[in-house]
């Protein structure tokens, strides 16, 4: 499947799915937002936030946006393949923060650097990108072309993992379907998604990725998270963490210039 192929058949899947996206999801953004502010946090000790501007890559319905303006950063672009999305996340924003300073743009990644990145209009000081990579095709193309062009910016990335231990294999194959199938039963989570058309994704590659912004003088930490939607499961995890440290099924990825980075 090509590039545009992909990206068409992303589009019509969120198109569908976007009215239901935060259905029955209140435990879950509970969990995530702590963690996000945590990631927050530390870039705020590299940068203050109120004076970035930040691009949200793949906002979806604004779960990251909108942590990133409840810690203080007061002007945030969206980006999405999606209208209803970018819709969403201007009104929860502003409902919540109306003084943040929020601009929204309809496009994918690849045509949105070629038409506007590329000729600097804008100097953003944090790209987030909040579990898009695997909807990105070539992603390690365009990532390496922003942070060469943007080589003083921050990159905020978190994603599903490409290779894992065979722990986290049978986290991911066993324990977050269970998850799911108790959160279903418990809450009112969103209609099964055979509503509309499914969504394509490509593999993310963490360790490229991680040696690409190296060599682009960038310092670069990593870690690896899962979020449950039931606190059973959120609970399992965190004992399992005790014994497995590494356990994960997602990755948490903050590529610092070395100018910027904490000595």
């Amino acid at each position: 499947m090509n590039e545009i192929d992909i990206i068409e058949k992303n589009k019509a899947f969120y198109l569908s799915y976007a009215p239901h996206y935060d259905e029955g999801r209140a435990a879950f953004f509970k969990q995530e937002s702590e963690r996000i502010k945590t990631d927050f946090a530390s870039i705020n000790q590299i940068q203050p936030l109120e004076q970035l501007t930040l691009l949200d890559i793949g906002c979806g319905t604004g779960f990251y946006s909108t942590v990133a303006a409840s810690q203080g950063v007061n002007t945030i672009h969206c980006l999405d393949l999606n209208n209803s999305f970018l819709k969403i996340t201007k009104t929860k924003i502003l409902k919540k923060y109306p003084s943040v300073n929020i601009t929204c743009h309809e496009n994918d990644l690849h045509s949105f650097f070629d038409n506007y990145l590329n000729k600097m209009t804008t100097k953003y000081d944090v790209f987030t990108m909040g579990s898009v990579l695997q909807y990105v095709p070539n992603h390690e193309s365009i990532l390496s072309k922003m942070a060469d062009l943007y080589s003083n910016s921050i990159f905020y990335i978190t994603s599903n993992k490409n290779i894992m231990g065979s722990v986290e294999k049978l986290f991911s194959k066993i324990i977050i379907p269970a998850d799911y199938m108790l959160h279903r039963f418990i809450d009112s989570p969103p209609p099964p998604i055979n509503l509309a058309q499914k969504s394509t994704s490509v593999d993310v590659e963490l360790k490229s990725i991680k040696s690409m912004f190296e060599k682009l003088n960038f310092d670069v930490q990593v870690s690896t998270y899962s979020t449950y939607h039931t606190t059973l499961f959120n609970f399992a995890q965190s004992e399992l963490k005790k014994i497995w440290p590494s356990i994960g099924t997602h990755f948490t990825l903050l590529a610092t210039p070395k100018n910027k980075a904490r000595t």
